[in-house]
């Protein structure tokens, strides 16, 4: 009895001291800036994004048929609307970090350099450069209440 007692006295206490705690609404984790992460297999695609988003392109090296292909950090064709940011400091050639500042459209494009693996292989005299379009729209404003 006394065990029953004392485990219903101690079970009472850590009710007592249980803090509630308050989970942030889906409007408010709706509303922080997403990250969007684009790579090598997003060229040609669109994506759309909110004012206030991240985009960050990062671009692998490619080695196919004897050719290393490597990419230049891609560029905003409009930093109005996609503006660059400054990479992090270990960061390598291909990648850009970008913010959606206001409503439009922006590709984002970055050049290709190609280099033979061996001697027995030639690079093509044209390459396509990556390229992803970003299109960009305001913030739903909040509800009231």
């Amino acid at each position: 009895m006394l065990g029953k007692t004392m485990l219903a006295a101690f079970a009472l206490a850590a009710a007592a001291l249980t803090v509630p705690v308050a989970l942030p609404d889906a409007q408010a984790v709706s509303e922080l800036p997403q990250p969007v992460h684009l790579s090598n297999d997003d060229a040609g695609k669109t994506f759309d994004v909110t004012v206030g988003d991240q985009v960050t392109v990062k671009l692998q090296p490619v080695v196919r048929d004897g050719l290393e292909f490597t990419w230049e950090a891609p560029m905003s064709s409009d930093e109005a609307v996609l503006a660059s940011r400054k990479p992090d400091e270990d960061d390598e050639s291909g990648t850009s970090n970008f913010e959606a500042v206001a409503e439009g459209t922006a590709d984002l494009i970055a050049v290709v350099s190609c280099k033979p693996v061996d001697a027995d292989h030639v690079c093509p005299e044209d390459v396509d450069p990556w390229k992803a379009t970003v299109t960009v729209t305001a913030k739903e404003p909040a509800p009231e209440g």
